[in-house]
């Protein structure tokens, strides 16, 4: 990257609650299907992890006990928010009601 480049993207990087205050957000999230999840959906949180071969009932059960899971990742930029890892745990997460904390990247270029 030459140091023009560089000067013209910033990078912010914060963790963020996906919740129902910012629902909208969350539902525009691209590259997830967390969004097409309701409350106790677990059918459609199976049907979707089983596509990926994810074990979506390790991570609920890990929630259920209280463990703190990584987050996922969540990229920002002009305007659109881009889910990088972490569509299971926001999957289960929407399933249980839980506002998830996300890693979240803001890049303005």
């Amino acid at each position: 990257m030459s140091p023009s480049n560089r000067n013209k993207i910033i990078l912010s990087i914060q963790t963020y609650f996906l919740s129902q205050e910012n629902l909208s957000e969350w539902n525009a999230l691209e590259n997830s299907d967390s969004p097409t999840i309701e409350t106790g959906d677990w059918g459609q949180v199976e049907e979707l992890s089983s596509q990926a071969n994810r074990d979506w009932e390790d991570l609920k059960s890990k929630l259920e006990q209280g463990t703190m899971l990584e987050a996922p990742i969540v990229m920002k930029f002009g305007g659109r928010h881009h889910l990088v890892a972490g569509n299971t745990r926001l999957m289960v997460c929407r399933a249980m009601g839980i506002a998830p904390k996300v890693l979240l990247f803001e890049i303005d270029v």
